[in-house]
């Protein structure tokens, strides 16, 4: 797994709603590999994330990061998403082999999935 500086990153994809592609859109830079970049490295936590992007935000001031993950889980259990799925997206690990092991979800499913809400 590559190491950028004193993290370990983990690699996941995460489907991204058409309807709010557009905000995404605009912090989209082709030169990174990732999204949200400090130095074209990732955003190596919240802190990060809270100081250089969120706190400039006036959008986003009564909310803190993780309230998003909070509205997401309640958004995808109120449509029914299956949990497997809900899983994945929100990046949490199954409790189960089956589920963790043998369970396998495509790109297509989680992004019709977030799609839903």
């Amino acid at each position: 797994m590559p190491d950028c500086g004193n993290i370990r990153t983990i690699y996941r994809l995460i489907p991204i709603a058409e309807k709010i592609f557009p905000l995404v859109e605009g912090f989209y830079m082709p030169a990174n590999k990732y999204l949200l970049t400090v130095n074209g490295a990732p955003l190596s936590n919240v802190q990060n994330l809270r100081t250089r992007i969120w706190d400039k935000s006036p959008l986003l001031t009564n909310h803190l990061p993780h309230d998003g993950r909070h509205t997401c889980a309640t958004l995808m259990d109120d449509a029914d998403i299956p949990l497997k799925i809900k899983q994945l997206i929100l990046g949490h690990s199954a409790h189960d082999i089956t589920g963790r092991v043998y369970t396998h979800k495509t790109l297509a499913q989680l992004i019709e999935a977030i799609n839903r809400i």
